[in-house]
């Protein structure tokens, strides 16, 4: 079978001699006539739009079933100088090139095709394979490059209209005689004497395979024995706007196609962070999560792990894999050296690269703690040891005496003079790491690559392993060097000489056994790459200059010739798979893609388009350090003792920093689904040491909010050597509880409630609110709560108190732990026949000595109808937590008397003020408290203030008191549904303004109010939102209950329906705890339960629109657009780590929490973005 072809030559002399090249042959091109162009058109529509540019054809090019995608080239002869002299030489010069794939061949080849075929030249988009008809080369021309390749299309045939070439003139890049280039097949016998590592490896089976298949393959070339070698170069200058467009957007489109897969592009999911097997105490089990292994303790008891789990620049390294073995390689004569380490890699990406080894060891301590290389000797140095072969002889051979665990140690031949690739005495070369998948649609070793180190210094910290190759950024000569020389020969070089002859005839199979998987080979290119890379071909300025042009010239004329001497095996075994002619032409196209791939796009678009190879790093490295356990101890809020009630059900995470590049500790695990103050164990069993870290815990909402947060001191990473266990370090971590913002949206929700369970309360924690509701029986039983009085809170010593009436004549006064054991500050009095009454100070000491009260009104002791304070001794202790109190004080002893009892008490600093629900008695009773308890008989009195009335400073049927903590008096009055502000004096108190009006009150009128509404409590937290409790009718429903949440200034803000309780008390991070109707099943006599309500925060969620500091845009939904304020108390974070709101960008998602104002501007306390 044959094909013709047209070509587009009219820009060129007409009456010169052009030849068509493909697959090693060559055919020769006819000028048309008019009969001969209108046969070859026929009706074919592409032909028919171009007749009238189409000058010259070829016919008869052979084809067959086996055929592979391949360079098609037209060339004319030219003469050149030669060794003979100048114009002694004939050199078939490049004219226009296109690319061949069976089935898909386009009859006219013009600058369209050769503008595709230059964009194929890259090595992300060249592909040779036939699988499926070649539906992957197809694809990656027709859909990726010819879309795009307009720009450059055009720049070319305007080139050739201004009568410019796109290509240079021949110029010569090999002197030297070619005859190696023209071995006879298989090689002769001098061939292989000349070369030492054939002659030794000359009975290998993978070689003489490919060597045998020689001689059916064509040895058609343009070169003769003994001629110059000749390539030639892009106008780069000309083509370069055009060239960078269109590369740029092929490429992106080929990285973006997700047909092209494993093929053009791959991912490797990054690791962010690992939880280093962080194992929590008790009950509480971590989340799944990102793990991380690390070696086997032997004999040493030092176990190693991997400090960067992240794949870097497509180079993964699997951390389950390494094990570390210090008791093999003891060595009597090497005691500074034992163990055995080995670890798997895979090479993502189309490089090669060079991987070496550099053992490190701490110096200083704390933050001035640095990493040191230790040097290993020299790998050359010269040693005579005795001949085995000839006793009383002496051998010389090249080692390094300082680290047996150097490759010039070792007992084999092919490693002997290797050492020049190691200037550098503390980097030590381990081997080359070949990519995995394909290379042009050939496949290469797909198992990972595993590398092995014999012989650690027992001193080492950190084994860290140095990965070079082509890349940017700091360039290091000592490690890139094999890595960028090999991706020159295996991904650039390769895929050129493979296009000009026909992968399809290739033994991929023999070639990746005989190359990719073959010590000798490899080894033998190792020297003659490194011979010309270390002698500045290819030097350290060039590459971090990214000098195009020096790394093209490096390639085609220094690099490529070279590996083609007898010297080097690589050039016996390609030319024994390949063509001769093909390598030859190749050289021309190796240059022009070296141009392509180094230097046709700029950085930006680099970074625009995903060109992995030549964006990433030229050196990365991954550390293998020794390992230390860390024991983490959270305690709760230091002035709360217990951690965020907010968090309740929610989630904690603690993570850890590391001073060194260490994978950072991240690991999230389950809140406990009720109250809890016992401190929370973490431990860490291997975390990497050296350097530093710090600790951070972070508790969170169910809907995530961050509801508290503790962070360590940076401390050394290592074991503290005290205690049972000297590698381990002990940190403690204090958390911080928040107080969550509120807004109109801040309905609480019902979170626990306390039970009875065998005698013993505990908390419960569950989303049903208590359903009972206020008594309704009209006769009082022992069996009933007759009446609940107020709920106090004294948040210093963990503790709740309140009274309860259970019949006509008796009252209890109880009090229990708010903390995660209610019954271990369970104590209770009851019998009393005068109502009692309790005032905490909600902070305040907690040894006993604050000013805690309970209202003593027993006729027995007391003088008339007289009430007195009694002392209260609270006590929380952190070994023991909240202790029993005795509520049954020395009624000898008082601190200050009210004329008769109150109904409600509140305490503040060193005041209590009270109420009385008595119409009588209508007015506000304030007692300073003295320094010391008294006599009852000299015991100072509390002061009235006000009385009934409605007008300013009067007060109407109170029902409720409570101070701020400005020491504010609040009354709630049923008989003007307001709430009244005072001081300490009785004086009114202007400190609201509902309305916003600008003139301040000393009144809050009540919202939602009706003439059957029962106003039972009110509550302050310490910014001042207020909170009123109230039921509707006679309050015999759940539903008729409600919590309206003012705001400071006296506006109605939010309501909780449902609210089915009597009294309320806020904690200072506004929880509510409130004193419900429902009885306590299980208990002797009648017992009321008391349950936590917690606000929820609303997140909101959507993607950065603009940011304006201090204020963002979202863009919530399609629809919604919200405005975000910012101040310098937000907590923003970013991908996790705390940020400013600087760092953060538009086009970033952000879940923000805060008070929405009235305005529609979210003010937000915390914002978490992902980039």
């Amino acid at each position: 079978m044959s094909i013709s072809y047209q070509f587009d030559l009219s820009h060129l002399d007409p009456n010169r001699t052009y030849t068509f090249h493909k697959r090693g042959r060559s055919y020769p091109i006819h000028r048309h006539t008019p009969a001969t162009l209108a046969a070859a058109v026929g009706g074919s529509k592409r032909l028919q739009a171009a007749h009238h540019r189409i000058t010259h054809y070829v016919k008869g090019v052979a084809t067959s079933p086996s055929d592979g995608v391949v360079i098609q080239a037209v060339r004319t002869p030219v003469t050149v100088d030669g060794p003979k002299g100048p114009g002694t030489q004939t050199y078939n010069q490049l004219v226009t090139f296109a690319i061949s794939i069976p089935g898909a061949d386009d009859p006219l080849n013009d600058s369209e095709d050769l503008a595709c075929a230059l964009l194929f030249l890259h090595n992300n988009l060249a592909n040779l394979s036939s699988q499926d008809d070649f539906t992957v080369p197809s694809y990656i021309l027709d859909t990726c490059i010819r879309p795009n390749a307009g720009d450059l299309a055009q720049q070319l045939g305007e080139l050739l209209l201004q009568g410019q070439s796109w290509i240079s003139d021949p110029y010569a890049v090999m002197l030297s005689p070619t005859e190696h280039l023209l071995y006879p097949s298989p090689p002769s016998v001098d061939a292989f004497t000349k070369d030492p590592l054939l002659w030794r490896e000359g009975n290998d089976p993978a070689i003489e395979k490919l060597l045998t298949a020689r001689a059916a393959q064509p040895t058609d070339s343009g070169s003769q024995p003994g001629d110059w070698v000749y390539s030639q170069r892009m106008n780069i200058d000309a083509l370069q706007p055009a060239l960078s467009g269109s590369l740029g957007a092929a490429l992106q489109a080929a990285k973006n196609a997700e047909q092209l897969e494993g093929v053009t592009w791959n991912t490797q999911d990054a690791v962010a962070s690992t939880d280093y097997h962080a194992t929590p105490s008790g009950a509480l089990t971590p989340r799944a999560h990102a793990t991380v292994a690390d070696s086997t303790a032997t004999d040493d008891d030092v176990t190693w792990t991997v400090t960067n789990l992240s794949p870097g620049s497509g180079l993964s390294v699997d951390a389950s894999s390494l094990k570390v073995d210090m008791s093999k390689d003891v060595n009597p004569k090497y005691p500074a050296y034992a163990g055995q380490l080995t670890l798997d890699c895979t090479n993502h990406w189309l490089r090669h690269l060079s991987a070496y080894v550099q053992f490190l060891k701490y110096q200083g301590e704390g933050s001035s703690q640095t990493l040191v290389p230790i040097d290993l000797g020299a790998s050359d140095t010269e040693v005579k040891v005795p001949d085995p072969s000839e006793p009383g002889h002496w051998i010389i051979e090249n080692v390094n005496t300082k680290w047996p665990g150097d490759f010039c140690n070792v007992d084999d031949p092919i490693w002997s003079g290797m050492g020049f690739i190691e200037p550098d005495h503390t980097k030590k070369f381990l081997t080359w790491v070949s990519p995995t998948g394909t290379i042009c649609g050939i496949p290469v070793p797909a198992a990972p690559t595993t590398l092995t180190i014999d012989y650690l210094p027992k001193e080492a910290n950190v084994v860290r392993i140095m990965w070079g190759g082509l890349g940017r950024g700091p360039y290091d000569q000592d490690v890139c060097a094999l890595g960028i020389s090999f991706t020159a020969v295996f991904e650039l070089a390769l895929p050129m000489i493979l296009l000009m002859y026909d992968a399809a005839t290739v033994d991929s199979a023999a070639l990746t056994e005989s190359v990719w998987n073959h010590k000798g080979t490899m080894f033998n290119l190792a020297k003659t790459i490194v011979g010309v890379v270390m002698n500045t071909k290819l030097n350290a300025a060039t590459m971090i200059q990214q000098d195009a042009e020096a790394i093209g010239k490096f390639l085609a004329e220094s690099l490529l010739p070279d590996l083609l001497q007898t010297g080097c095996a690589y050039g016996v075994i390609l030319l024994a798979q390949i063509a001769v002619g093909a390598v030859v032409e190749s050289i021309p196209f190796l240059d022009i893609a070296s141009l392509i791939f180094n230097g046709a796009i700029t950085v930006a678009q680099l970074s625009q388009t995903i060109v992995e190879v030549v964006d990433s790093p030229f050196v990365f490295t991954t550390d293998i350090a020794r390992t230390f356990a860390l024991s983490l101890t959270m305690n709760p809020d230091e002035t709360m003792h217990e951690f965020p009630p907010e968090a309740i059900g929610g989630t904690y995470q603690v993570s850890i920093a590391f001073s060194t590049n260490a994978t950072p500790a991240v690991t999230t695990l389950q809140m406990p689904a009720t109250t809890w103050n016992t401190p929370l164990h973490l431990d860490f069993s291997s975390l990497p040491a050296g350097g530093q870290i710090q600790v951070s815990v972070f508790m969170y909402s169910p809907t995530g909010w961050q509801a508290g947060q503790g962070q360590s001191d940076w401390v050394d990473a290592k074991g503290d050597g005290t205690g049972p266990n000297p590698s381990t370090r002990a940190v403690s971590v204090i958390v911080t509880n928040n107080a969550p913002p509120l807004d109109q949206f801040s309905v609480y929700q019902f979170t626990e409630k306390t039970i009875l369970v065998d005698g013993s309360r505990q908390w419960l924690g569950t989303t049903s609110e208590p359903p009972a509701t206020q008594p309704t029986a009209t006769v009082a039983t022992e069996t009933d709560l007759t009446r609940l009085d107020g709920i106090t809170i004294s948040q210093s010593a963990g503790m709740l108190g309140y009274t309860y009436q259970t019949d006509a004549s008796h009252f209890t006064v109880e009090n229990v732990s708010l903390l995660q054991n209610p019954q271990s500050a369970y104590a209770a009095e009851s019998g009393m026949v005068v109502k009692p009454a309790l005032a905490y100070q909600r902070t305040g000491a907690y040894d006993g000595t604050g000013l805690n009260f309970y209202l003593d009104a027993n006729p027995a002791t007391n003088i008339g109808q007289e009430a007195h304070l009694r002392r209260l001794e609270l006590v929380w202790t952190e070994s023991g937590g909240s202790q029993p109190p005795n509520l049954n004080p020395d009624p000898s002893l008082s601190w200050g008397r009210f004329p008769f009892p109150m109904d409600r008490l509140a305490a503040f600093n060193d005041y209590v003020a009270g109420i009385s629900f008595d119409a009588n008695h209508s007015k506000i009773y304030v007692l300073k408290v003295p320094a010391a308890g008294q006599p009852n008989e000299t015991a100072p009195k509390a002061c009235m203030f006000a009385g009934p009335g409605t007008r300013i400073g009067l007060v109407s049927v109170p029902r409720a008191i409570t101070f701020g903590m400005q020491g504010q008096i609040f009354v709630l009055e049923q008989g003007t549904c307001r709430v009244q502000a005072f001081d300490t004096s009785g004086n009114p108190l202007p400190c609201f303004d509902p309305t916003g009006s600008g003139t301040k009150q000393a009144t809050m009128p009540l919202a939602n109010a009706t003439d059957q509404t029962v106003w039972l409590d009110v509550a302050v937290e310490p910014q001042g939102y207020l909170y009123v409790l109230s039921y509707e009718g006679l309050g015999r429903s759940p539903d008729d209950y409600h919590l309206d949440l003012y705001r400071p200034d006296g506006s109605f803000l939010a309501r909780t329906d449902d609210f089915a309780a009597a009294a309320i008390a806020v904690d200072i991070i506004r929880d509510v705890y409130s004193l419900n109707y429902e009885q306590l099943q299980g208990s002797a006599t009648p017992e009321p339960s008391v349950s936590l309500w917690v606000p929820p925060v609303k997140a909101y969620q959507g993607s950065i629109l603009s940011i304006t500091a201090p204020q963002l845009v979202l863009q919530e939904t399609p629809q919604t657009i919200l405005s975000v304020s910012t101040d310098d108390s937000t907590i923003i974070r970013l991908d996790g780590v705390t940020a400013t709101l600087a760092q953060l960008k538009t086009g970033q998602t952000v879940t923000a929490f805060g008070a929405m104002g009235s305005s529609g501007v979210l003010f937000a306390t915390q914002l978490f973005a992902t980039s």
